[in-house]
């Protein structure tokens, strides 16, 4: 049986952990697999509940309404941002970006030691900086803006002991790539046609999905519409 998922059809939850309702149960389902997905590229650059980056205590916000596809337009924002708000003991901070090493670089003049933190998206850890005048230190883990490379499905109600989703996929049962630019719609097509175990005889009243990136965190699509096409036997 084909069963569409249609984002906006799901029975619960504005974001990217959801459930359908099916309008008739499927019974003796022992097995399925994903056809087709269809999301589109669009996800910010950050997490909507975290600042940019945390220095000294102090939250510094860069614009969350668009996703950073060049380190320039990133570090114009960012410098931006930074010279809006006043950091204790910090009398100036610029960063800037060392493409070779992929890393940011910061520039400060402060009194006493200070943090920064970066928001989760950025994979990379907070620091401390020391005080000291025109210091140029390395904001250390390689910084990169795309918020992921892939989507990762995962659900607990379309449950199997396949190998896969143990080994391969951790707890996931689909690994969608994220191909083309910001703003693109990425069509997935599933041309493997081996299916994914169910719990022999299970009846399949509702179906959830999460959608997550490569790190486990899980993905906003910003109320953008989206499709998962499974068949199910």
């Amino acid at each position: 049986m084909k069963v569409i998922l249609n984002s906006d059809h799901r029975t619960n939850s504005p974001n990217e952990n959801c459930v359908w309702d099916l309008t008739e149960p499927i019974h003796h389902s022992t097995q399925f697999r994903v056809r087709q997905v269809i999301v589109p590229n669009t996800s910010y650059s950050f997490r909507a509940s975290e600042a940019t980056l945390v220095i000294g205590g102090v939250d510094v916000v860069v614009p969350t309404n668009k996703r950073y596809k060049q380190m320039s337009t990133f570090l114009i924002d960012l410098n931006a941002s930074v010279a809006a708000v006043t950091i204790p003991n910090v009398s100036s901070l610029v960063f800037s970006f060392d493409e070779e090493k992929g890393v940011l670089k910061i520039t400060h003049t402060s009194s006493t030691n200070f943090s920064i933190g970066a928001n989760a998206r950025f994979g990379v850890p907070s620091v401390t900086v020391n005080a000291g005048t025109a210091q140029v230190v390395e904001f250390q883990g390689i910084f990169s803006l795309l918020p992921y490379k892939s989507l990762l499905l995962s659900s607990n109600s379309l449950m199997t002991d396949d190998v896969r989703s143990s080994t391969e996929l951790g707890t996931a049962f689909a690994v969608v790539p994220m191909t083309g630019s910001f703003g693109d719609v990425v069509v997935y097509q599933n041309e493997n046609g081996e299916y994914m175990r169910l719990t022999a005889g299970q009846t399949i009243y509702r179906v959830h999905v999460m959608l997550r990136d490569e790190k486990g965190v899980q993905v906003d699509l910003n109320n953008q519409s989206w499709l998962i096409e499974l068949e199910i036997l």
